[in-house]
């Protein structure tokens, strides 16, 4: 194989780059076999790096003198769009290169004007992640960027750049998505956010919208689907002091900029805080996405049965008497951090799958022993999604007397008038 030639392929778009004596490079985007254009630099330094955006659009980013220099080519026709040069602050003395300033993620576009560009400096001893607003119709070049950034250091302490993200009017190709999320909100009693009402920072995570009409519409529908495994009136009940209902944000890109170490990323996450009781999934992660609503469900269910047990004496629902569930006490490691390093493997179901040793098993995989709140949610998604089950609750005993647990603690939080059938009591004997 030629070692001068690299390949990718993003958003199904084949990308070929070609490299030559003196660090020329042809890049060569295909759409399909009939659409395909090439893009030519010449600088013997010159490292460049292909993105593809959600939309299809091309992006091509390098280091030029004292600059992040980024170009935006139209997927379809090859034409450019616009050139932004972006000198990123970094210490002085420090040599810029691509290997400490780099494009964390490919541009996402907040409305068909605005490109939110992620960035990663590594600076000595702190990294420093920072999001810049491009408006597509202003002058090209410097000065046209508002920065908001994160220092990501031994203090993990935040530096703020000027632009503070609120939330936008959603754009009129959209609305008709809205109508239908309208429609689900009024039946199942929770709110529901998309496209450019989904902009903004959230629990340490730095959230940009998603923004593509057909995958917008394939995750309402999927979100509709899986609503359904709920009884009416479950989700109106999620309220916590002054928080009025469940909020449920389909997003683009979720970027945890608080991470001690540098930006990670996300498929979803939930959060309590002053704006209420706020789910964020990302609309990128298809085969993620049925057991991310429910994970994160989880974790309000969790919420919910806290606070209606909180003047009672002996809670129904405690870490002390969940862990009593398990072989003995002290198996969580209560941080995310190295946890598929884990010395219980004869407890995990996905190590153990396949064995007789299954009925053996505790938890349903290793991430299920950073936090008893992780233990439960892994559990609850399992049982919630059954074209995926990776759990046979009837041949692990533990792992069904864990959710049998749960099932009991809930239907004690919640008015179960008119239920019926739900899925987390499937096991109930």
């Amino acid at each position: 194989m030629d070692d001068s030639i690299a390949s990718s392929i993003d958003n199904n778009i084949y990308c070929l780059s070609k490299f030559g004596e003196i660090a020329d490079v042809e890049w060569i985007v295909a759409l399909d076999d009939k659409t395909q254009w090439k893009f030519t630099l010449e600088n013997q330094n010159l490292q460049v790096k292909c993105m593809i955006l959600d939309n299809g659009d091309v992006s091509f980013s390098y280091i030029e003198d004292d600059k992040l220099i980024i170009e935006l080519f139209d997927g379809e026709s090859g034409k450019l769009i616009g050139i932004q040069k972006i000198k990123v602050p970094y210490e002085e003395g420090y040599e810029l290169t691509e290997g400490n300033i780099w494009l964390y993620d490919a541009p996402q576009y907040i409305d068909e004007n605005t490109l939110m560009i992620s960035i990663v400096s590594d600076n000595l001893d702190k990294k420093i992640y920072r999001y810049y607003i491009w408006n597509l119709k202003s002058v090209q070049g410097e000065g046209v960027i508002k920065s908001q950034g994160y220092v990501m250091g031994e203090n993990s302490s935040r530096m703020i750049n000027g632009v503070n993200y609120e939330k936008r009017e959603l754009s009129s190709k959209l609305l008709p998505l809205k109508e239908r999320t309208d429609k689900l909100e009024e039946k199942y009693g929770l709110d529901i956010y998309i496209g450019e009402e989904c902009v903004g920072d959230a629990g340490g995570y730095s959230v940009s919208p998603y923004l593509n009409y057909n995958k917008i519409e394939e995750r309402i529908e999927t979100l509709e689907s899986e609503l359904e495994k709920y009884p009416l009136g479950f989700f109106e009940q999620f309220k916590i002091d002054s928080s009025k209902e469940l909020k449920v944000y389909l997003v683009g890109y979720l970027v945890n900029v608080d991470e001690l170490f540098g930006a990670t990323d996300s498929a979803g996450f939930y959060l309590l805080d002053t704006r209420g009781m706020r789910i964020f999934i990302d609309c990128g992660r298809v085969d993620n996405f049925k057991k991310t609503f429910h994970h994160e469900v989880a974790h309000a269910i969790d919420d919910m049965i806290v606070f209606v047990d909180r003047d009672i004496e002996n809670a129904l629902l405690s870490d002390e008497k969940w862990e009593q569930l398990n072989p003995k006490i002290g198996m969580y490691s209560f941080t995310y951090d190295d946890y598929e390093e884990n010395e219980y493997g004869m407890y995990i179901y996905d190590e153990q799958k396949g064995n007789t040793s299954v009925k053996d098993t505790y938890f349903v995989d290793s991430y299920s022993m950073t936090f008893p709140t992780e233990d439960r949610a892994r559990i609850f998604e399992n049982v919630m999604t059954s074209e995926n089950l990776e759990v046979d609750f009837n041949e692990a005993p533990y792992l069904k007397a864990k959710l049998n647990y749960y099932a009991d603690c809930i239907r004690a939080t919640f008015d179960t008038t008119g239920w019926g059938e739900v899925g987390w009591e499937a096991y109930k004997e």
